[in-house]
């Protein structure tokens, strides 16, 4: 019988952990699955171990909402020097000096933190400033240091390799941070967003059965062009950041960029059309938000306690 208990949910935890470094993919969920829905939805490393399946998949969101909420259950070096690296992946390189910066403080001997910090400073051609934090690591054992260290002093000896500094980010990139900050949302209020299932399935003549996983996608970010109209017609094209829900839900939330100090939030109904075999999401709903990115997700939180969206099962619909 599975129980509440730390040692419990840890011990489950840290098998899903063991099938995932094993590329286990789904035996690592399903086992993270049934932790979470038998009360270890609040344990950090649960959710270190979701995060760690999604960023074997590179659905960095994913794995950045997770390692998020690992932070916000249980604030470990760990969770954030993984919360940091999806970050440095993702190249939002602010957020992630914050979370190696934080590792460092709580775990002041972690290599890998050092190591990840400079590599940030790298991504933003600061060889100098990378050095020091990769001595670090490396005088703290971590292999990898040796050969980025080389790599560094190649750069800062030939400045004409360096990459050029201040290149101008596609509308898509920009959109990043956005896209993070709806996954984090939809995962701190309906949690992951798969759920897994297994089923057993008789073969011809019911001579044996065999066990099989199902998938339901409970919500998803995608980063897309949106066409815009008014009364005379279309009016052009922006890039946004979309979160989704799906059955039973009827809308999506989008955040849009204006202007680069200002964000756009916007609800959008889903109606079906007849024929059509997906979606269209053809009226926007009258509510809409402008302001700094730094308050959308304390906004989302308020749409949420206001009841224009409300929890229904796994999901969010729009009243």
């Amino acid at each position: 019988m599975f129980n509440k208990q730390p040692a419990e949910c840890e011990l489950v935890a840290s098998q899903a952990l063991q099938e995932l470094q094993q590329g286990n993919l789904q035996k690592a969920w399903l086992l993270l699955q049934a932790s979470y829905e038998r009360g270890c939805h609040d344990k950090g490393i649960v959710h270190i171990g979701f995060g760690g399946i999604y960023e074997k998949q590179n659905t960095l969101d994913k794995a950045y909402a997770a390692f998020d909420y690992a932070v916000y259950c249980d604030p470990s070096p760990q969770a954030y020097n993984n919360r940091g690296r999806i970050s440095l992946m993702a190249e939002q390189s602010e957020a992630a000096i914050l979370d190696f910066k934080e590792t460092i403080k709580l775990q002041p001997d972690n290599a890998r933190a050092y190591f990840n910090l400079g590599g940030v400073y790298m991504q933003q051609n600061l060889p100098e400033k990378s050095l020091p934090f990769l001595h670090k690591a490396m005088e703290l054992g971590y292999a990898p240091s040796k050969q980025a260290i080389l790599d560094v002093q190649k750069q800062i000896a030939n400045p004409g390799i360096r990459k050029v500094a201040g290149e101008q980010q596609s509308p898509e990139k920009q959109q990043i941070s956005n896209v993070f900050l709806l996954a984090k949302f939809a995962y701190r209020t309906c949690g992951r967003n798969l759920q897994l299932s297994l089923t057993n399935e008789s073969s011809l003549f019911g001579l044996r059965s065999e066990q099989k996983i199902s998938t339901q996608v409970i919500w998803d970010t995608t980063i897309e062009k949106l066409h815009e109209f008014d009364k005379s017609g279309f009016q052009g094209e922006r890039v946004g950041a979309t979160l989704e829900f799906f059955e039973p839900s009827n809308f999506l939330i989008r955040i849009t960029t204006p202007s680069p100090d200002t964000h756009e939030l916007s609800l959008w109904k889903k109606k079906k059309i007849g024929g059509v075999p997906n979606d269209t999401y053809v009226k926007q709903i009258e509510h809409t938000w402008r302001g700094q990115q730094s308050a959308l997700l304390e906004k989302l939180t308020e749409i949420l306690k206001a009841g224009i969206i409300k929890k229904q099962g796994r999901t969010l619909v729009y009243q």
